[in-house]
């Protein structure tokens, strides 16, 4: 089953805003969180005991979501298409 990486925005109340899905297929949920983790090194790390739920960035608001992938539309740049080394999707705030 192949994985997608969701992402979503926290707002004033707490409350999560589904943004869409990250342009990027993994083969396994632990490949998505070692890609995330990579880029997201300031962040506590994505893993399975924290149901692949990461917390919410500080400086961006945006928290990612391990899902299976289905017939998403996967339109939001992965990491690595970001201008700098680090997640700074400024276009999704």
């Amino acid at each position: 089953m192949p994985y997608i990486l969701e992402v979503q925005k926290i707002a004033w109340n707490y409350k999560s805003r589904h943004l869409g899905y990250m342009n990027k297929i993994f083969e396994t949920q632990e490949d998505a969180c070692v890609y995330y983790n990579k880029f997201n090194q300031h962040m506590l790390p994505l893993t399975n005991k924290n149901n692949y739920c990461s917390d919410w960035d500080p400086y961006t608001y945006l928290m990612y979501i391990v899902r299976e992938h289905f017939y998403e539309h996967l339109h939001i740049a992965p990491f690595e298409n970001s201008n700098k080394n680090e997640n700074n999707n400024n276009s999704l705030i």
